[in-house]
């Protein structure tokens, strides 16, 4: 008997306490956001606000849903097109390249009308669909002021739905799944663009699958002290971030507070946090950016870091392997505005692609590749500010569209695919770049499996790059490298 109970006891103290989740990073840069269709009308009317260039036409714009936005911002190009109304204040604002100021908008209705699940290809014509609409409240909004306009012209206008609207949601994003796709017309309109299928919830989905979840834990904070004139929100921060890198012998970093932001393109940290690790002006670069937004441009340089460390509420870690992060032109006296140590990027959880595809992204003609991007190892991810954690559900095999469930629609995409010698976008299971009877393997020993129920509330969504109070945006001329591609592992220790 007690032969029996000391090794039931070595049993329980060999087994794992903690098992870390380690995958390789996604690549350096992101075009994929989430997105989705507005509406704007002054409160109390049934009407939004009509065209003044085309009176009795209530034009819909395209938006992004920005977690690192405090406060809703619209571009000179819809400000102006609707005239709307003003309260005579302004908004003074920050970036990475400097001040702006804003004119502030009186109370305004924002409409948003849910992503469609089915591909369409830069269809404005939501207005028609009054019905699908869905008031999100009324908001102070940041309007852009008309010396923007030109910049607008150049790269596009941008219109950011911010935190005032997502912290009363969930933040729900499939990030390989493409739903719109905006290519740049000769004629102008939006900066080429993908908008992933996203959804905004009224709760966090129960039921997901714990084998497959992974929860990080999220603060926030308030970057916009005072009393603003425009409606602002707090932003989601990951506190405790590390990186390590064999420049340090793998010492990870102090833990710091980075910005979750969903609109963001690529990683960027401080110089503080890039000292720390080891980098200087010396360090070899693997990349270099041009980022635009508020303030102007400024160049940013990208370097491949071992590992990115992000703590679980469960105690244990998800590490990013061969991470590119930016750090701001070391000539430059700018840092990341309000004191940000880092800023996560979505190039780390959504669709990605390296500079050797980046010059077929877009071709001569403006209209998008979708096909050079490398798919997100997540299947979903939920931004949840009632718990106040970032959740992420890893891909499950033979989900070949990416709705949670391994079904008869994914068996038809697999055949559709089969069989195909390279480069395959769908049906490859395994991630071999090809559509064999390996991945029908794949995707048979996992049918059929049901998606966790969801309760969704209706709405759109778009993501963003822009930080309102610290006023980050992040669209840019991207030009990166690439970073090795794998299959994720767990790392365990016992004690």
């Amino acid at each position: 008997m007690v032969l029996v109970l000391c090794l039931a006891l070595l049993l329980v103290l060999a087994e794992p306490v903690w098992a870390d989740v380690v995958m390789p990073a996604g690549k350096a840069q992101t075009h994929a956001m989430a997105g989705g269709f507005a509406l704007l009308r002054e409160p109390g009317q049934s009407q939004p606000y009509q065209s003044t260039s085309d009176p009795g036409v209530f034009p819909s714009f395209p938006v992004w849903f920005d977690t690192g936005a405090s406060g809703n911002m619209i571009s000179y190009s819809i400000a102006s097109e609707l005239a709307i109304p003003t309260t005579g204040e302004t908004f003074s604002d920050v970036g990475i390249g400097g001040g702006e100021t804003f004119d502030v908008s009186q109370a305004t209705e924002i409409l948003l009308v849910p992503s469609l699940r089915q591909p369409t290809y830069g269809d404005f014509a939501y207005a028609d669909l009054m019905g699908s609409y869905s008031s999100y409240g009324d908001f102070n909004l940041q309007l852009r002021q008309g010396e923007r306009w030109l910049d607008e012209a150049l790269t596009g206008y941008y219109n950011i739905i911010g935190t005032p609207v997502l912290n009363n949601y969930v933040l729900r994003v499939r990030p390989n799944n493409i739903v719109h796709q905006f290519d740049l017309s000769l004629l102008g309109g939006p900066y080429p663009m993908l908008y992933m299928e996203t959804a905004l919830l009224d709760e966090l989905p129960v039921g997901l699958p714990s084998a497959r979840t992974i929860k990080i834990p999220l603060a926030y904070n308030n970057y916009v002290p005072g009393d603003p004139p425009i409606s602002a929100a707090t932003n989601p921060v990951i506190p405790g971030v590390r990186l390590a890198d064999a420049l340090t012998s793998m010492v990870p970093t102090t833990g710091r507070e980075w910005l979750f932001d969903s609109g963001a393109s690529v990683t960027i940290i401080s110089k503080s946090v890039a000292s720390e690790v080891g980098l200087d002006e010396n360090t070899p670069v693997v990349s270099t950016v041009t980022i635009g937004g508020i303030g102007g441009t400024i160049n940013i340089f990208g370097y491949e870091i071992d590992e990115l460390i992000l703590p679980s509420s469960d105690q244990t870690q998800l590490i990013f392997t061969d991470a590119v992060v930016y750090v701001i032109d070391w000539d430059s006296s700018e840092d990341l505005p309000v004191g940000l140590d880092g800023i996560f990027g979505m190039n780390l959880i959504d669709k990605s692609i390296d500079d050797a595809n980046d010059g077929f992204f877009i071709d001569w003609l403006g209209f998008i590749h979708p096909e050079y991007l490398t798919d997100s190892p997540f299947a979903e991810w939920y931004v949840d500010p009632f718990g106040s954690q970032l959740v992420l559900l890893l891909n499950l095999p033979g989900d070949f569209d990416g709705d949670g469930d391994v079904d008869g629609v994914d068996f038809g995409i697999w055949q559709a695919n089969y069989p195909t010698a390279s480069g395959a976008t769908l049906g490859d299971a395994d991630g071999d770049g090809d559509v064999d009877g390996v991945d029908f393997g794949i995707w048979q020993a996992n049918y059929p499996t049901n998606a966790a129920a969801t309760a969704m509330a209706t709405i759109p969504e778009p993501a963003t790059l822009l930080l309102m109070g610290a006023g980050i945006v992040i669209f840019s001329v991207f030009r990166t490298r690439p970073s090795p591609h794998s299959t994720l592992s767990r790392r365990s220790e016992t004690r």
